[in-house]
């Protein structure tokens, strides 16, 4: 049975900024219910091992847990779904792979919500803000922006993008479903502390 995405946090942990099993887990322990791996400069093998690590810590927790890219290691190691790009696998083709995973594509303007497949069980939308994590990210969309892709799009809209403890409530006032962070949960002490922050859920 496909999982529902929850709403509130959706952290990203991301090998650029971290060790991302150890952070991963730290966050699944602390209460995080959505953890996307991300390691776009490693090998698939050397992702493959850290998402078999991951799919153990985030069960035990309770955590879902979404593979960046890796549609095929989503599925070897039984995570809860894969995240995509505009330019990474069809996701008709992947929803034939994980027919019960959840599947997450990146959007970036309100043509691309309108040509969203079916198939598709949430969208990225952003760079909400600006954002150094991802290389290439655009160029910022902002507030305005992204409440006309929540009232476009019929699916959960997960913000994403410069997104820190000054600006989460502007970004959760838009009524966006979720907001993934990658880098502003490592300006806190620990998990624990970083969730607190950036987790108002409704």
């Amino acid at each position: 049975m496909r999982p529902s995405l929850p709403q509130g946090l959706y952290a990203i942990t991301d090998a650029s900024l971290c060790e991302p099993v150890a952070w991963g887990t730290a966050l699944a322990a602390a209460g995080c219910s959505v953890i996307q791996l991300r390691a776009k400069a490693w090998e698939s093998s050397r992702v493959h091992e850290a998402a078999t690590s991951l799919r153990v810590t985030t069960a035990q927790y309770g955590a879902l847990l979404i593979i960046n890219d890796h549609p095929e290691i989503a599925l070897d190691v039984g995570a809860d779904g894969v995240h995509l790009g505009q330019d990474d696998a069809d996701p008709c083709g992947v929803r034939r792979m994980l027919p019960d995973g959840l599947i997450g594509l990146s959007t970036h303007n309100i043509e691309q919500i309108r040509a969203c497949p079916e198939t598709v069980d949430y969208i990225g939308f952003g760079p909400i803000f600006s954002t150094q994590t991802k290389e290439q990210a655009g160029i910022p969309r902002g507030l305005d922006l992204l409440r006309q892709a929540v009232k476009a799009c019929p699916l959960p809209v997960v913000a994403i993008g410069g997104i820190t403890g000054a600006n989460i409530a502007h970004v959760r006032a838009t009524q966006t479903h979720s907001w993934a962070v990658a880098s502003a949960l490592h300006g806190y002490a620990d998990a624990a502390g970083a969730i607190r922050a950036m987790d108002l859920r409704p």
